[in-house]
């Protein structure tokens, strides 16, 4: 299994140095604000919850259009392997329950006496593998990120920010 790459702060700094990216090697392009499309209301609340937590999390202010489209797309995926997901607990319930019930009062409680339901088949693995891994090349996660070499700071305390100024320059002010 890979090694999961460290933050800068853990790493020396020759170690850092050498693992910089030349920014020759980058094509430069514009960058344009984003079009977000709206979610689906009617997502399983998991693919919900992972498309909204996407628009609060700071990799997301590197997401273009196509970036917003791709994870739409990735959270429509995830709900409907979902909702197979639920879909087949709920039919493995009612054949367990079929076959709990006595021959003669299955046409009462709503089943045919004969054939026991039928079970659809759950979310494909692949499926949410696909998923998954569509997830992981936009950055979803502290591993992925730290793949990309991409570390979110805390945002500055602007307070802090205007005392370290203040100090410095009352230092200049006094010759120090």
């Amino acid at each position: 299994m890979a090694q999961t790459p460290k933050r800068s702060a853990e790493l020396s700094r020759s170690q850092f140095n050498r693992r910089q990216v030349s920014s020759a090697a980058s094509i430069q392009g514009v960058r344009y604000a984003p079009v977000i499309p709206e979610p689906d209301p009617e997502w399983h609340y998991i693919a919900a919850t992972i498309y909204a937590s996407l628009r609060e999390s700071g990799q997301s202010d590197f997401y273009q259009s196509s970036d917003w489209a791709l994870a739409y797309s990735l959270c429509d995926d995830l709900s409907r392997f979902k909702r197979e997901e639920e879909a087949h607990d709920v039919a493995v319930a009612r054949w367990m329950k079929w076959h709990e019930i006595d021959p003669e009062d299955r046409k009462e409680q709503g089943f045919h006496p004969d054939f026991a339901p039928k079970i659809p088949k759950g979310g494909s693995a692949i499926k949410l593998e696909t998923v998954m891994s569509g997830l992981s090349r936009l950055a979803v996660t502290e591993v992925d990120r730290l793949k990309v070499r991409m570390e979110l700071q805390e945002p500055s305390d602007p307070e802090a920010s205007a005392e370290v100024i203040a100090i410095e320059d009352a230092k200049k002010r006094l010759g120090a």
